[in-house]
Formats: structure tokens, sequence, C-alpha cells
């Protein structure tokens, strides 16, 4: 799975909701950022997901929430064209 783009990027989302419920943290870190990465914004689901609760304290999700704020706001502003 790791540099293989996914089907569909809210299958990566699934995927780190999973791994962080099953305290797997670093995949779900790494599964986050693939789906932002792949423009699958859910700023919504990374903030507010309980199933993702148990990787909001990491260091580097704040910077992965941000990068979806970031999708988000890029394809809003896409819209308005």
């Amino acid at each position: 799975m790791v540099g293989t783009p996914a089907r569909d990027a809210e299958e990566l989302y699934l995927l780190a909701a999973t791994a962080s419920f099953c305290g797997l943290p670093d995949s779900a870190v790494r599964a986050a950022r693939r789906m932002v990465a792949e423009n699958y914004c859910a700023v919504d689901g990374l903030s507010r997901d309980p199933m993702l609760a148990g990787v909001r304290a990491r260091p580097e999700y704040a910077a992965i929430l941000r990068d979806a704020r970031d999708c988000r706001d890029r394809f809003t502003a896409s819209r308005g064209r």
C-alpha cells in the first residue's frame, strides 16, 4: 500500500480511523497523511471522529489537520471560479 494511490482516498480515512481505534497510531497517522495528500479533505472527520481520538494528541496530527483545512479551502475556492 505504501506509495501506491488508493482506489478511493476515503479508504485511507477508514484505515486511519480503524488503525487509531486498534491502537496503531503510526499506521493511523500515515494513512491520514496520505488521505489528505490524495485530496480527501475530511476536516470534520479528522476533528471529531471518536475513532481518531487516539491520535489527535500526537504532534504531527496538527499538521495533518492544517493540511486538510488547506485542501478544503483550495477545493472551496475552485468551486467559486
